[in-house]
C-alpha cells in the first residue's frame, strides 16, 4: 500500500505567512484568504492560497504553492512505495526511486484552477490574493482515465510477451511496458494524493514499473545465442561479436548447445590480391557474412555483411589491418543493427 500523507501540513504553513501579510485587511476580506479549507472541505478539494503585488503574481503563487504541496506528497508516497516493493519482493530499486524523484521535480498537475481572487488596499498600493483549487472527484477521474487505459495497454503487451518468452521480440514489448509502467506509476502516485479512494480502485494487476522492469530481465536471461565464427585466425573476430553480446546480459553457449534460442554462424575469409602495377604493397580482400536466426521460426532477424582489402608490405599485417577494420566494423554497424532488436 501507497502510504497518504496529509497535506495540512504545508497548508499550515501558508497560512502562518498570510496571517501577518494580511493583518491589515479589512473585516470584510473573504474567509477563504486564512481558512481556505473553511469554505472548500479538504475532502472535497486540495487548496492554497498565494499573494503578490499583482493579480497575475497572486494566480502563480497559488497554483505554486499548491503543486508544492502535491509534490511533497507525492515524493512521500513514492518514497513509501519503494521502501515496500523492496521488503514484499526482495527487489533493489533504490536507483530507480531516485530517477522518479528527479522526474517529479518537474510536476505538472492536471486540475488546478483560480477559484477566487481579491485585492487588498494597503495605503496608496494594492495586494491580491489568490485562492487555487483542485476538485478531488473531477481531478481524480482524469487521472483514472488516464491509468485505466495505460492498464489495459501494458496488461496486452505482458500477454503478447509471455507468448514468446525469451525472444528478443518479447524483450522489446517488455521495455515498451516498463516505460509505459512507469509513466502509470507517475499518474499513480499523483492520483493517491488527489483521490486516495480513486486510486485504490485503480491499482493495476501487473504491479508496478520495477515489476515489468524485472519480467523484462527474466525475458532477456532466457536468451542464448549459440554461435560460431569460421576462418578467425586468432578469436578477435569472435570477441568482437561476444562483447557486444554480453553488454546485454545475454548469455552465449556453442551452436550445438540445446538451451539456446538463437545462433549467430559467421564466415571469415582472407583472400589474396594480385594487383598489377610496381606496388610493394601485398593486398588482402577479406568478406565477413553472418546471420543471427532465432532457432524456433529458423528466420534470419539479423543478417551482416561486410567486405573490403586492406594492404601492406607484408601479407600476414595486411591480414592484422584487415581484422581490425573487420572489429571496427562490427562494433559500429553491427552493433548498431543490434540495437534495433531492442
Amino acid at each position: 500500500m501507497r502510504k497518504i500523507t496529509t497535506l495540512k501540513v504545508f497548508s499550515i504553513i501558508m497560512i502562518v505567512g498570510l496571517v501577518f501579510s494580511c493583518a491589515s485587511t479589512s473585516n470584510n476580506s473573504p474567509e477563504w484568504i486564512l481558512s481556505p479549507t473553511s469554505v472548500y472541505s479538504d475532502e472535497e478539494y486540495l487548496s492554497a492560497v498565494g499573494y503578490g503585488a499583482d493579480r497575475a503574481s497572486a494566480e502563480n503563487a497559488a497554483i505554486a504553492a499548491i503543486t508544492k504541496t502535491i509534490k511533497q506528497n507525492v515524493k512521500s508516497t513514492t518514497l513509501s512505495t519503494e521502501k515496500f516493493s523492496q521488503t514484499d519482493k526482495g527487489w533493489d530499486n533504490a536507483k530507480d526511486y531516485s530517477n522518479n524523484v528527479e522526474t517529479y521535480s518537474d510536476l505538472v498537475i492536471s486540475g488546478i484552477y483560480i477559484q477566487d481572487v481579491y485585492p487588498v488596499k494597503k495605503g496608496k498600493s494594492t495586494e491580491y490574493y489568490a485562492l487555487a483549487l483542485v476538485n478531488r472527484t473531477e481531478a481524480g477521474n482524469h487521472y483514472k482515465s488516464k491509468i485505466t487505459e495505460l492498464n489495459a495497454v501494458i496488461d496486452e503487451k505482458i500477454v503478447d510477451a509471455y507468448k514468446s518468452m525469451g525472444t528478443f521480440s518479447s524483450y522489446s514489448t517488455l521495455v515498451e511496458a516498463t516505460e509505459l509502467a512507469k509513466e502509470n506509476d507517475y499518474y499513480l502516485d499523483i492520483l493517491a494524493v488527489i483521490n486516495p479512494k480513486f486510486y485504490k480502485i485503480s491499482l493495476p494487476n501487473y504491479g508496478n514499473a520495477a515489476t515489468v522492469e524485472e519480467l523484462a530481465r527474466r525475458c532477456l536471461s532466457q536468451i542464448v545465442i549459440g554461435f560460431n565464427v569460421n576462418g578467425d585466425m586468432d578469436g578477435r573476430i569472435e570477441a568482437a561479436f561476444s562483447k557486444i553480446f554480453t553488454e546485454y546480459g545475454i548469455k552465449l553457449a556453442e551452436l550445438s548447445d540445446l538451451d539456446s534460442t538463437y545462433t549467430l554462424v559467421a564466415d571469415v575469409s582472407f583472400t589474396p590480391l594480385q594487383m598489377s602495377g610496381e606496388s610493394k604493397n601485398k593486398y588482402i580482400r577479406f568478406v565477413v557474412n553472418a546471420n543471427l536466426t532465432e532457432i524456433k521460426t529458423g528466420k534470419i532477424v539479423l543478417p551482416f555483411a561486410i567486405s573490403g582489402r586492406e594492404a601492406h608490405l607484408s601479407e600476414s599485417e595486411a591480414i592484422q589491418r584487415a581484422i581490425r577494420t573487420i572489429e571496427n566494423e562490427i562494433r559500429k554497424e553491427f552493433q548498431v543493427k543490434f540495437d534495433t532488436l531492442f
